[in-house]
């Protein structure tokens, strides 16, 4: 079993029990270890640093949570560049501005916008089976099944787990095919991404090149407070001086 000695198998008893981010960690390490070509699968624990490696245009999945108690699995596989998807269990619809951040930071895209697709899936009962849902959903799009048609068994989703951590390895979690949900795509999301760190707006001041018209985060460029009450041009290269 990985990490014996962290996992606390006695949530998986529980009907009622969360997974943390050990649980989490560990299903992911074993299935970076199953599917060496899928980009991702990180240690959840490195969200609270925002220190993700960058996939860039690798297809990638990796399990997230919005706000330490909801777990989510976003997946750039079989998309196409600059567009993630989004699976959510409980079918929320919405990203918060720091997930979106550590999305972008994991993207690094060169391009205005990334898109970000909310797919439609199978809608957990309850509320704490969030986690084994974004298991089963990294899953089974490493195994190359569309999510879109599956329908999991989540009576057995637990004791499925504890069998895939006792033996060292994640299988497939026990579903049937069904016809595709429609629409598969539940809502389409374009977020704009700024500044040379390539992340979108925070709440936090920025401020427009006079000649790009591109915005820049006042924090990245240690641009002084006084420049946001600025009577002349401003310039985020030389490049954009000579344009005006």
């Amino acid at each position: 079993m990985p990490n014996k000695k962290l996992l606390d198998v006695a949530v998986l008893d529980d009907p009622d029990g969360w997974l943390d981010d050990e649980h989490i960690s560990a299903a992911q390490d074993l299935l970076q270890q199953q599917h060496p070509n899928v980009s991702g699968l990180q240690s959840s624990t490195l969200q609270y640093t925002r220190t993700f490696d960058v996939h860039k245009d690798k297809p990638f999945v990796q399990c997230l949570h919005e706000n330490r108690n909801h777990w989510i699995t976003v997946s750039t596989v079989g998309c196409s560049t600059g567009v993630v998807q989004v699976y959510d269990s409980s079918q929320h619809l919405k990203l918060s501005t720091s997930l979106k951040c550590i999305i972008a930071d994991m993207l690094q895209s060169s391009n205005d916008s990334i898109v970000v697709q909310y797919i439609k899936m199978q809608e957990q009962f309850g509320a704490s089976d969030c986690g084994l849902f974004a298991i089963a959903t990294a899953t089974a799009i490493c195994n190359g099944q569309d999510v879109c048609m599956l329908e999991f068994d989540q009576s057995v989703m637990r004791k499925h787990l504890l069998q895939c951590f006792q033996s060292g390895a994640m299988l497939p979690f026990p579903s049937h095919s069904i016809a595709a949900r429609k629409p598969k795509i539940m809502k389409e999301e374009l977020v704009e991404i700024h500044c040379h760190c390539r992340l979108p707006y925070t709440g936090s001041k920025m401020v427009q090149c006079d000649g790009c018209q591109k915005w820049f985060h006042c924090n990245c460029l240690h641009v002084p407070v006084s420049l946001m009450r600025r009577s002349t041009n401003w310039f985020c290269s030389p490049v954009c001086s000579k344009t005006v």
